[in-house]
């Protein structure tokens, strides 16, 4: 029965990771790279908002502290 809990977790994380990596590499692409698919148009489900806000927020989060890094210290 562990075994078997343990399975279902492992693949319930590997199977959310997925999802996450594709909802996250949908919305990196270029608007005029590629042929527009026929689900472009449909609104994103709530996790799917919740997780690009994070992303970019992350993504966000890091660019001022490496700027602040560059910046000569006042003496």
């Amino acid at each position: 029965n562990d075994d078997a809990i343990r399975s279902a977790a492992l693949l319930t994380r590997v199977v959310a990771s997925a999802v996450a990596e594709g909802v996250q590499a949908r919305a990196g692409q270029a608007a005029g790279d590629a042929k527009p698919e026929a689900g472009a148009g449909e609104p994103l489900a709530e996790w799917e908002t919740e997780l690009l806000t994070q992303a970019t927020a992350g993504a966000d989060a890091a660019a001022p502290e490496a700027a602040a890094g560059d910046a000569p210290a006042a003496e």
